[in-house]
């Protein structure tokens, strides 16, 4: 009874063992290339984990190794995406797909060079391979060679004409060139893909991420709008509502609203798009623009506040609009120190502003870079007690 006791337990305890060292292994099925609104992070250790193991092919840990390196990607860590891109090239030296990972990655860190030399590794080995092709297509954007940026994505989409980044970036490629109709007839190709490759692919824009499909109906109907086909433009943003609900369609029908001068509706939406994204910054932004159009200047700066604090991609217009409020509340001191913060922080709207400002007649430019500064100080200080300059 006593042996019999012993072997029950001894069981018991290897059977333990065995079921603590399956829960210890790294579950594969994690190990996967995040899709749209999936955890980057969960997914990237799960691919670590695996890659921590001595019992794996070589064949497998190349695997690994390119979707933790694409997870990594995703998740901004170029570092660690460069690293496993590199050990997978090691790995499976006959394989263009890890050449032309690491070239995405090579070129999310600005070398241009160094992508364009890992994309044409890969099409020596593959001459077809149609991601070789997307790199070498948005080379050619980035730097702004639109010839190369055409023959490259035309030849990815031959090569692969139902693959959701290639028609993307062949409809940005349109739009660089401000080929509006041409690339108009793109995005209608891109919504015409399968739904699942849309709504699980996915990029950045304005700092967030955003699936292929919401973004296609956003470029829609921003599109027609700036064709000046209103009323196409008002439908289809009508039917983005209906059809995707959130952050991204009532917040810019709301801006729809807001250049057609209906700042009710455009509240409205506005509203509705802070329900479904709190902290996103330009939601905040396109309301304290409301604010000012209907002349509630303290609502408009908490709204610009609030924007500033969640990190707008463009401060300098946040706080050239938040200073235009300050302003109208009389506060002329915060006002011109805003204006100021405004086109020292952000180039961009430095330069963009200035060019106006020149127009105005507030700004002159001159010869002497030592006066330069002065006259930028002067020009804005102007235009902030000029109540019609904004």
């Amino acid at each position: 009874m006593r042996l019999h006791r012993r072997i029950v337990i001894y069981v018991a305890i290897a059977t333990g063992l065995v079921s603590a060292a399956r829960a210890a292994e790294p579950d594969w099925s994690d190990c996967v290339v995040p899709a749209f609104g999936a955890d980057k992070g969960k997914a990237l250790a799960a691919c670590e984990a695996i890659l921590a193991r001595s019992d794996i092919s070589d064949a497998d840990r190349e695997r690994v190794l390119i979707t933790g390196g694409r997870a990594a990607h995703m998740a901004n860590d170029l570092p660690k995406a460069i690293r496993y891109f590199e050990e997978a090239i090691k790995l499976a030296p006959n394989s263009p797909e890890p050449l032309v990972r690491r070239a995405s990655a090579a070129y999310g860190t600005g070398d241009y060079e160094t992508a364009a030399a890992f994309a044409q590794r890969a099409l020596r080995l593959d001459a077809n391979y149609a991601p070789a092709f997307d790199i070498i297509g948005t080379i050619g954007l980035a730097t702004k060679n639109f010839r190369l940026a055409k023959a490259a994505y035309d030849k990815e989409i031959e090569l692969a004409p139902d693959d959701v980044w290639a028609r993307f970036h062949h409809f940005e490629y349109l739009m660089d060139i401000h080929a509006q109709p041409e690339a108009l007839q793109d995005v209608e190709k891109l919504l015409a893909l399968p739904a699942h490759d849309l709504d699980t692919q996915f990029t950045k824009f304005r700092g967030r991420e955003i699936s292929y499909h919401t973004f296609a109906r956003l470029e829609r109907a921003t599109m027609l709008q700036s064709m000046g086909r209103l009323q196409e433009a008002l439908q289809a943003f009508d039917d983005f509502v209906q059809v995707d609900p959130g952050a991204f369609s009532y917040g810019w029908r709301g801006w729809y609203y807001i250049d057609n001068n209906e700042f009710d509706l455009a509240k409205a939406d506005l509203d509705r798009a802070v329900s479904y994204a709190p902290d996103f910054w330009i939601l905040h932004n396109l309301q304290g623009l409301v604010y000012l159009h209907i002349k509630q200047h303290e609502r408009a700066v908490d709204a610009y506040t609030r924007s500033l604090e969640l990190g707008p991609d463009r401060p300098g217009q946040c706080y050239w609009m938040r200073a235009v409020a300050l302003r109208a509340l009389s506060r002329v001191d915060e006002a011109e120190v805003d204006a100021l913060k405004a086109v020292s922080i952000d180039n961009g709207f430095r330069n963009w502003k200035l060019g106006k400002l020149a127009q105005l007649g507030y700004f002159v430019p001159g010869d002497d870079p030592a006066k330069f500064e002065s006259a930028v100080h002067d020009a804005v200080k102007a235009c902030i007690l000029d109540e019609r300059c904004s």
